[in-house]
């Protein structure tokens, strides 16, 4: 740089001819755009700037430049190009582009801050426990049980406005509606200046666990009780008996969604967290991520396939279907994961071992194996869901709206680490004209 702030040029080289070997060295204007790939004025700038040598030809009229400076300067742009590819392909299951500490993605599945999330669900480590590793770092070992909500949480009014099918029909949309509306009757813009933003965590995903009646029979608002286990209060809202391996299984859903790196929902939140957004916008924008078709409907689908006109002979046409002309079925073959989810095997070992007592629930398992022996179609994170929720006989949709609230407290742990970035996420955009 020199000393008034400008770009010096790229070369410092005397202008005089005497330096060039040979007529060979110089190249016309025409052969000087061919090789650059750029317009007339673009080469003059490139000039102007001292990039490129400019010089008179012999008869004067016309001018050349110097063929060595003209490659240079070639060489300079493909190595933009070649960055700029490489950075678009980042965006596409690509190079890390975010440094975080959260978690790691290996082979063995999702490690939360060097905790490997199988082993945690293994062990029974409660959920709880889990989003306090994931926001603060630290592990604790015994039981944590979390204090029942605020009194303006206990009842359905917050979200009365919408229609009792219309929560089941869009259950995530219906989530992040929720959360938006918590965020306007706590004033959540204050959540930063009044520095509780893990208790305001800690209350959106009892919240949202709480709306998971919406898809029991009773179709009503169950808040989580104090002191009680979110899992078991799930399967109290689900409208399931919790017993120890219901209650077992949901913690071990809630525990192994709970992060898994710069998912969709995941950098939504931390764009909104980077703006300078609360923490309700953030999690409603990040839960709205989570609806689409490649992501938590995923789960949907799958069920629409194991539930609806569900038998073997169905499930075998599938497969023939699959084989002969190469049909996609979402749920499998993750581009992160093409051998499949460590998670969603243990899951559906899981599913295996908990005895389902349903036909359902056995061909739907048979399912499962015949599509990965014979299609080599390995089952990814909702696959192994929709597995245990037919196993533990949850209601439908349940595997999708328990992703959702465990995935909660991965975006919680990812807003806050972005915030202590102190930067806006705003990538550039590389314009292409027609």
């Amino acid at each position: 740089m020199s000393d008034d702030g400008r770009s010096r040029p790229i070369r410092n080289r005397s202008r005089q001819a005497s330096t060039l070997a040979s007529s060979d060295d110089i190249l016309s204007c025409d052969e000087a755009l061919k090789l650059l790939r750029v317009k007339r004025a673009t080469l003059y700038t490139y000039v102007s700037r001292g990039w490129i040598r400019s010089m008179p030809t012999g008869d004067g009229r016309k001018h050349g430049y110097v063929r060595d400076d003209v490659e240079h300067v070639r060489s300079r742009s493909k190595a933009r190009t070649n960055t700029t590819m490489r950075v678009e392909g980042a965006m596409r299951y690509g190079d890390p582009v975010i440094s975080t500490r959260i978690t790691e993605i290996t082979p063995e599945g999702p490690r939360y801050r060097d905790r490997l999330a199988l082993d945690l669900a293994k062990k029974g480590c409660s959920f709880e426990s889990v989003t306090v590793l994931l926001w603060t770092g630290a592990w604790v070992e015994d039981f944590l049980a979390w204090d029942g909500l605020p009194e303006d949480f206990r009842s359905d009014q917050l979200f009365a406005g919408l229609q009792s099918e219309d929560r089941a029909a869009e259950f995530v949309k219906f989530l992040a509606a929720v959360v938006l509306a918590a965020g306007v009757r706590t004033c959540g813009s204050g959540e930063l200046k009044r520095g509780d933003t893990l208790h305001t965590g800690r209350h959106m995903i009892q919240l949202m666990a709480g709306c998971l009646g919406y898809l029991s029979p009773a179709a009503c608002y169950i808040p989580p009780a104090a002191g009680q286990p979110l899992a078991d209060s799930i399967a109290k809202a689900l409208g399931v008996e919790p017993t120890e391996p219901v209650c077992f299984g949901i913690n071990a859903m809630l525990v192994l969604c709970a992060d898994y790196e710069l998912t969709p929902a995941n950098f939504t939140a931390r764009i909104v967290a980077s703006a300078g957004a609360d923490l309700h916008a953030c999690i409603a924008a990040g839960l709205c991520a989570h609806t689409g078709t490649l992501t938590g409907l995923v789960c949907d689908k799958l069920e629409d396939l194991l539930f609806e006109n569900a038998s073997r002979t169905s499930y075998r046409q599938r497969l023939d279907a699959v084989r002969r002309y190469g049909l996609t079925i979402y749920g499998f073959n993750h581009p992160l994961t093409p051998r499949g989810d460590p998670r969603a095997r243990w899951m559906i070992e899981l599913a295996r071992d908990v005895r389902p007592k349903s036909r359902r629930a056995e061909d739907a398992l048979w399912f499962l194996e015949c599509a990965e022996k014979e299609c080599g179609m390995f089952p990814g994170l909702q696959a192994g869901l929709v597995a245990l929720e037919i196993a533990l006989q949850l209601p439908r949709k349940s595997a999708q709206a328990i992703w959702a609230v465990a995935r909660t407290a991965g975006q919680v742990a990812h807003v806050i680490e972005q915030r202590g970035s102190g930067h806006i996420l705003r990538p550039r955009a590389r314009f292409i004209s027609d």
